[in-house]
């Protein structure tokens, strides 16, 4: 109820500040670990939970979006 008295603009700024954040640490973790695979592996594995997020609770916004 409440997702739908926001505006779709503050969900969206709130969503991808969410997602860029969690991202952002995932790219560091990358640009720091030198030529070790397990941080690499680490980092490319929250950037893949970030890209999940973000595409799932988009998907999710549509479809709610769409039945009204």
């Amino acid at each position: 109820q409440r997702m739908s008295e926001t505006r779709i603009t503050l969900y969206l700024f709130c969503l991808a500040g969410n997602t860029l954040l969690t991202a952002l640490v995932g790219v560091v973790l990358i640009a720091f670990s030198g030529n070790w695979v397990v941080p690499v592996g680490l980092g490319m594995g929250i950037i893949a939970y970030a890209v999940a997020v973000i595409v799932y609770t988009l998907l999710s916004l549509w479809r709610r979006r769409r039945r009204k």
